[in-house]
């Protein structure tokens, strides 16, 4: 796992997006940065794979984090050129049906989104959305039960953890199509390592996509 500070004077270094040209390693890696979990997997989307959502003038990446008990935490980040939900029927995020949060910073409209879990059936999910001015990023994370009240939501440490961690990653200026060369240098130690897959679905006996892109 590679670990990457993030704090004190190592923060504008981290967050410099003007260092190199992202891929989805060094996107994989900005995750890895922002949330301190085990990571088990990770492995680029590709547009064939997931043509509701990408195209090919985007990145995306998929992690899985292991957890203490139940499946593992899988956290999705696509960079897009504009909204990929634009003209959605659904209208997302409908606040109406998520519990959103404004986390808009100076230069940065964005909203972080919990959806509650059902016993035993679906544990909900944590999302962001940001727009970022010349690009928009979006983050959708599943693993930890999401409870239906406020109140236990905010008392569970697991999910307001990965809360944050979505937000930080969709806010993170270096989450777009540059990033710094902390991210660049992170995603090549993921591609050295043993968890990088070559393509989503590798480690499950998926067949190699036809748009297969080598990253590493």
């Amino acid at each position: 796992m590679v670990l990457l500070a993030a704090c004190g004077s190592d923060a504008a270094s981290v967050s410099d997006p003007d260092s190199a040209e992202a891929t989805p390693p060094s996107l994989a890696a900005a995750v890895v940065a922002h949330y301190d979990e085990p990571l088990v997997a990770a492995s680029a989307l590709l547009p064939d794979e997931f043509e509701e959502l990408l195209s090919e003038d985007t990145l995306a990446v998929e992690l899985a984090f292991d957890r203490p008990e139940g499946d593992n935490t899988h956290v999705r980040v696509i960079v897009s050129p504009d909204d990929p939900f634009a003209g959605d029927e659904h209208e997302f995020p409908d606040c109406s049906v998520f519990e959103c949060e404004d986390i808009s910073t100076g230069e940065v409209e964005a909203t972080l989104l919990y959806e509650n879990g059902s016993p035993e059936e679906d544990p909900g999910l944590v999302a962001a959305i940001a727009d970022q001015g010349d690009h928009v990023v979006f983050v959708r994370a599943y693993g930890p039960f999401v409870p239906l009240e406020r109140d236990d939501l905010e008392q569970d440490a697991e999910v307001m953890a990965l809360g944050d961690a979505v937000g930080d990653i969709a806010t993170d200026p270096a989450v777009g199509f540059r990033t710094s060369a902390a991210y660049a240098s992170g995603g090549e130690g993921i591609c050295a390592g043993d968890d990088w897959l070559d393509w989503f679905g590798q480690g499950n006996g998926y067949p190699r996509p036809d748009d297969y892109v080598d990253y590493c």
